[in-house]
């Protein structure tokens, strides 16, 4: 089983499940892959950007493994879909836009994630033992409630 940091007692599973479906999910898949990946969910960071200033940033499960590299994921719940170049949430009886483009959103928090990376004194061991085989950073969307992919066919997909 993978190693997920921080790790979620039934009980916090629970209350994650009533509040956060989707993220409920995405956990327990998670828990499921080989024991050398590891997996942090529910990442916080803070990315600083000229003229903007500090911003906090949170990465919904960042995957992790020492062959294939980062996998950064956003999770969104729901029906959601891509239309008009919007992305939409269903409520019952409403739609709403997201405030916020999902991928954007995961690539906004992997770029903020390797920049503090590198920031890190370590970073310069791990380039040093990587050498020319430089860490793959990846980002995506789950979307664990969308049974039809085509609603969210859009400028990412």
């Amino acid at each position: 089983m993978a190693r997920i940091i921080p790790f979620r007692s039934e009980h916090e599973l629970s209350k994650l499940e009533s509040d956060n479906n989707a993220e409920f999910t995405v956990y327990r898949a998670c828990q499921g892959l080989p024991k050398d990946w590891v997996v942090l969910h529910s990442l916080r960071t803070i990315l600083i950007e000229k003229p903007v200033g500090a911003r906090d940033l949170e990465g919904d499960f960042i995957v992790l493994h020492p062959e294939l590299g980062m996998l950064v994921i956003e999770v969104k719940g729901g029906t959601v879909r891509f239309s008009e170049g919007r992305w939409i949430r269903r409520f019952p009886g409403v739609d709403k836009d997201l405030n916020k483009d999902p991928f954007e959103q995961a690539c906004k928090f992997k770029h903020a994630l390797l920049k503090h990376m590198k920031g890190k004194m370590a970073w310069n061991d791990i380039e040093a033992i990587l050498g020319e085989n430089r860490l793959l950073a990846r980002h995506a969307v789950l979307l664990p409630h969308v049974k039809d992919a085509s609603v969210v066919r859009g400028p990412h997909i």
